[in-house]
This record gives structure tokens, sequence and C-alpha cells, in this order.
């Protein structure tokens, strides 16, 4: 038996607001890992949390307003990452430079680099696909429904991407 739960209008005041203020982390993460710039997640974060609110009533149940949340960011962060004056700004490279005979201070970091480089050179719509699968754990089904694009054409970038990157982690 299903449980009905009440329309945003009649949940407590602040609720929307509450549940933005604790996963915006979260959301930063998402958009982050889409565009690959802090900075930039964080502004497409807040343009969708903005979005979000000025549409907040066609939240229908607290139990999809996450899935609901995440999906405007997914969008957003998808617009940056597509906008032409994204290309006129100069890529920010870190080096990580360490003195002679002392050794990297994690273990594994060259490896992490290497999927962080990887994970660079995907288009931004498998990128999307994968970071929601992978990393957020969603069905492929609801991946798709959140980006509004067909079963098959997530299975697809799914595919494509993860050839994609074993083949930069094989070449690294």
């Amino acid at each position: 038996m299903a449980i009905e739960i009440a329309p945003m209008q009649v949940l407590a005041e602040g609720w929307l607001e509450q549940l933005m203020v604790e996963r915006y982390p979260d959301l930063i993460r998402l958009a982050f890992l889409i565009l690959h710039d802090f900075a930039e997640a964080e502004d497409a974060t807040q343009l969708a949390l903005e979005r979000a609110w000025r549409s907040r009533a066609q939240v229908r149940s607290a139990d999809s307003t996450l899935f609901w949340l995440r999906r405007i960011v997914v969008h957003e962060a998808l617009r940056v990452r597509s906008s032409p004056w994204r290309l006129l700004r100069s890529p920010l490279h870190v080096a990580e430079i360490e003195p002679a005979g002392r050794r990297p201070s994690a273990p594994g970091r060259t490896e992490r680099l290497d999927v962080v480089r990887a994970f660079e050179h995907l288009p931004a719509d498998q990128s999307a696909v994968v970071v929601l699968h992978h990393y957020l754990a969603y069905p492929v089904a609801e991946v798709a429904e959140m980006l509004g694009v067909p079963l098959e054409t997530v299975r697809s970038r799914l595919r494509l991407a993860m050839r994609r990157l074993r083949e930069e982690l094989r070449d690294a």
C-alpha cells in the first residue's frame, strides 16, 4: 500500500528551503563531476536552485523532490558546459610537483589523476550519464527520465563513455 504524500503547499513552511540547504554540497558535487570546475559548479548549482525555487509549485510530493532538484542541476551543468562562452576561458591546470626524493603524500594519486583526466575528455552527454548512473547509482531508466532521452540513448552513451575511459586509462 503506497503512502500518499501531501502536496508541497501543505508541507511545513520552509521544507523545500531546508532540503536545498541540506543537499547543497551534494548538488555542487554533482555539477562539479559534469563541469570539472568548482567555481562553475557553484554557479550552475545556484542558478539551478534559483530555477527550482521559482518553479516549486510543480513539486507534488516530498519523495520526488531530490530527484527533481538533481535533474535541474544536471540540466544547468550541461547548459553551462555546452556554452560557447566557456571556450573563451583559459583552462586552469594544476601541476603537482613533488620535491626530489620525496614520496607522493597519498597512495594512488597518479591513478586518480589519470581517471580525472580521462573523465574530462568525455563529451558532456556521456559525462552526465556516467555521473548519474555510476556515481549517484540511478538506474538507467531513471537517468533516461532525468535527462529526457530514450532508454537506449542512455545505454549507448554509457557504453561509449566506458569504452573511451578504458582506452584513455590503458594509454595513460
